[in-house]
């Protein structure tokens, strides 16, 4: 089995990089790991000063 897994373009199918291959226990590992860390909301930013950062970033 290949390592890496070509990236297309949904545009035109043309291959514009690859990544690596990750097993079903690094899939699950990182699923478990995100999920966790969605968990902890203490340290997000509120959602105005979110939309205050998104609303400056389309000005630039």
């Amino acid at each position: 089995m290949s390592t890496t897994i070509e990236v297309t373009s949904p545009y035109d199918d043309s291959v514009v990089g690859s990544v690596p291959f990750s097993t079903m226990e690094e899939v699950e590992a990182a699923l478990d790991l995100a999920y966790e860390k969605f968990q902890d909301r203490k340290n997000w930013l509120p959602k105005h000063k979110r939309i205050e950062v998104l609303e400056n970033l389309v000005k630039i």
